[in-house]
């Protein structure tokens, strides 16, 4: 990739990583605690250039601030699913 990529270079470049990690995740043997381990930091190493490709995108696309805000709603959302995971539907 060039120093200044494309849009369509980092759509690209997050699509490949994102596909690159499901097939990890899919051929990890979670049996095995140090190829999980692997799995994770590779998993942790993509997600920030991924993240990068986004937060480029969204800047030149002139949308960070809704981008920004749509985030946080999505973690409170996933923070209150998380927090009532578990509970069922009995009294």
């Amino acid at each position: 990739m060039t120093t200044n990529p494309t849009n369509a270079e980092l759509l690209a470049t997050a699509s490949s990583i994102m596909l690159a990690m499901r097939q990890m995740i899919a051929t990890a043997d979670r049996s095995n605690a140090e190829q999980v381990n692997t799995t994770l930091d590779a998993i942790h190493e993509y997600l920030a250039v991924v993240g990068g490709s986004i937060a480029i995108l969204s800047d030149r696309l002139g949308c960070t601030d809704d981008v920004e805000r749509i985030m946080k709603q999505g973690q409170e959302r996933l923070r209150a699913m998380q927090a009532s995971k578990g509970l069922g539907g009995r009294a």
